[in-house]
Formats: structure tokens, sequence, C-alpha cells
């Protein structure tokens, strides 16, 4: 095991812990919005009884609701890992691992509240306008843009917004602060966020577009340092639909921007995720999307990287037919 053991950042990174921690066992891993299931490695069974989560105060954590077994991420790494010790680095990790998590919170605080103001801006016509300008909205459309804020949760930074939050007290002005330093403009409204998940249903990063500018250009508010895939949509939405939708399986559509996976969702009704760069596409078609039942559509751009996603999108799925021809 490589002494250079980092503390996991999410539920993916966990998942792979232990299966470093116990690399005989197949875990069989079912990922869920904010929780991952999986079959457990301390008692044989055949379900799966094996959960890791997020403890209220952010902390990884396990249990089996079979065998009761449970404990956090600390204790994994301390009792299965030689080399994990309460050095000065770790501590950092820790601690910045809290502040993370902290930022995070907020940010999904914030983001619920921009998309609220988004609808009541709706009511004005502006952002209706802004994506007119922009082609988003196509002529036919199966869906409204209402609908499709609720499912997305794409929101608005206006004046209102900013106000309430400097007004509810210390830990909501430090996050204004924090992201005005990153991006230099969350304090200004007129911007559209559109939120960016992990496959695991983690807030990853804030995309913001000016609503009042033509520009193609965006800002990225990212919440950690390190790089995780991210995209627009994700599983939390296919979720959502597939509700909507009583069960069925659906083809999900695959873009790289997300003005464009919102403009494919307007006018299909079919759901669309973007992967926010050319490189995302192989890891979303390839090792994601066919878990779960669903097989792409892609339309990338034309550039190189694109277009080597075809083949990833090809791949995904044969690999979700050969599945459903061993289930039979």
């Amino acid at each position: 095991m490589s002494k250079n053991i980092l503390l996991p950042q999410d539920l993916q990174e966990f998942a792979e812990l232990f299966e470093e921690v116990f690399p005989s066992h197949d875990f069989n891993w079912k990922p869920y919005p904010n929780r991952w299931m999986g079959l457990c490695p301390f008692h044989e069974e055949n379900h799966h009884s094996f959960n890791i989560f997020y403890a209220p105060d952010g902390t990884l954590v396990y249990r089996c609701f079979a065998c009761g077994k449970s404990g956090t991420v600390y204790g994994i790494l301390k009792q299965y890992t030689e080399f994990w010790e309460d050095t000065h680095e770790q501590k950092q990790q820790v601690k910045k691992k809290s502040e993370d998590w902290k930022l995070r919170e907020l940010a999904e605080e914030f983001v619920k509240d921009a998309k609220e103001h988004l609808l009541k801006a709706l009511e004005q016509d502006s952002v209706e306008t802004y994506h007119l300008k922009r082609k988003i909205i196509p002529q036919n459309c199966r869906l409204s843009l209402r609908e499709s804020i609720e499912f997305y949760g794409i929101g608005l930074i206006t004046e209102s917004l900013i106000s309430e939050w400097e007004k509810r007290g210390e830990r909501y002005k430090e996050f204004l602060r924090k992201a005005d330093e990153k991006v230099k403009i969350l304090s200004k409204a007129g911007y559209m966020i559109f939120p960016y998940y992990s496959f695991s249903g983690n807030l990853i990063s804030l995309k913001l577009r000016d609503i009042s500018s033509s520009s193609r250009t965006s800002r990225v508010l990212k919440l950690f340092e390190k790089k995780t895939s991210a995209y627009f949509g994700g599983l939390g939405f296919l979720r959502n639909w597939l509700k909507k939708t009583e069960g069925w399986i659906y083809p999900v559509i695959v873009t790289e921007g997300e003005t464009d996976a919102l403009s494919s969702f307007l006018a299909s009704g079919i759901p669309a995720l973007a992967v926010g760069s050319a490189n995302n596409y192989t890891f979303l078609l390839e090792d994601k999307l066919s878990e779960f039942g669903f097989f792409p559509i892609i339309f990338p751009d034309f550039d190189p990287y694109s277009l080597l996603s075809m083949g990833a999108g090809r791949e995904a799925i044969v690999k979700l037919y050969e599945e459903r021809q061993r289930r039979k």
C-alpha cells in the first residue's frame, strides 16, 4: 500500500480507499447522490447492506445495516494503513476538508436561493430574452424554461439576493467574500449560475454567465482545489427525471457546454448532461452512464477531443447491450 495516503475528499475516493484496504473484495458499488452502497467487506452477503455517506458535519462515514459495523474515514485510515499518523500535514488535510465542506454547504444554499430569484426574474422577461438571444430556447419546445430551471437548479445573482445574504450573518458574508476572492464577480448582480456536480451528487463548481453581455465567456467558482470531474446535470438530475417518467429507461443527450444541454433538453424533452470540457466525455460515457441503464446521444463540438467521444459513446452502448443480454 502506498505511503502517500491522502484524506479522501468525496464518496468516490472513500470507495477507492476501501478497495485499496480490501483488494480481494468485490464491493460491486452502486453510487447514489450523497450515498454509495456496496457488498460489505466485514461479512459475507449477497445484498448491498454496506453504505458510505456523509455525517452532518461532512465527515465521511461507513455503516453496514446487516452486521452493524460502522466507523469514520479516520478510523479506517488508522486501523488499516500503517502509514497514517497524526502529523501536521494530515491535520492540515482534515482542517482543509472541513473548510471545503462548509464552503460547499453554503454554496448549495446560495444556489437554491439564486434559483428562486431566477424564477422571480422570469416574470420580468430578462432571463428569457437572454436565452432567446443565445438561441438556447428553440422555436418549438417540449418543456418550459421554468421547468428546466427547476430540474437543473439554475440560478440568478440579483442585488436583492446579495443584500439578503449580507444581512443573514457573518458566515454568509464570509462566503461572499471567499467567493469574490476566487472569481471577483460574485457580488455583482446579473450573473446566471449553472451548478456542476460530481457523478456522486456533490456540488463541485459554479459556472457564471453575464446575462447583460452577448459574450460567450464565463467564470468558474471552484469549490475544491483538487481537480474532479463535474457535470451540468448529473446523477441527481437523471434520478429526478426517472421519478417524473415513472422509472422508464431513457437515452441521455451528452454535450460539452451547459447551454447546449439546456437547449437540447428544452427542445427534445430528453435529459441532457454537459461534461464541461471535451476531456470529461470519456469518463462519463465509458464508466458511468451504462451503470445506470442510460445510453448516450452525443452532440460533440467539432474539435479532435470531442469527436473522439463518439468512440467512447459507442463503447458505452455496447457495454450496456452486453449487460442486458447477460441478465436475460
